[in-house]
């Protein structure tokens, strides 16, 4: 059975707009697609392991998806995409409820973030 298919619901359906549900649910079918990715709910959220959590999607009562990075202040954020906000670790990508999603960046970005986690030690 797919984690696509074990994923908890009750994330998804606490979020609003159902824009958010739909994004949402976008993202965690894509970062499913890189080999060896499971989803994990940790503090009501998911979070994404390769060989450690390198990834979570986090939905902000603004009304925003972020998907954090656990350690992206050691990525190259080549584009600039990735926001610290004032965090010294953790940085994430905003991501658009409406129109396209920058579906090429966040792959660089995750391909970035699995190397990182794969180099890291235990």
């Amino acid at each position: 059975m797919s984690n696509l298919i074990q994923f908890p619901e009750q994330f998804f359906w606490q979020l609003n707009p159902p824009a958010l549900q739909e994004t949402a649910r976008q993202v965690h079918a894509f970062i499913h697609t890189y080999a060896g990715v499971q989803c994990r709910m940790t503090y009501g959220i998911p979070f994404y392991y390769a060989r450690k959590r390198f990834t979570y999607l986090n939905a902000e009562r603004e009304g925003r998806l972020e998907l954090a990075f656990t350690h992206a202040h050691l990525l190259p954020n080549k584009k600039g995409m990735i926001d610290l906000r004032g965090r010294k670790q953790v940085g994430g990508l905003y991501l658009p409820l409406d129109g396209e999603l920058p579906w090429e960046e966040m792959d660089e970005i995750i391909q970035e973030a699995l190397t990182l986690d794969a180099s890291r030690k235990k």
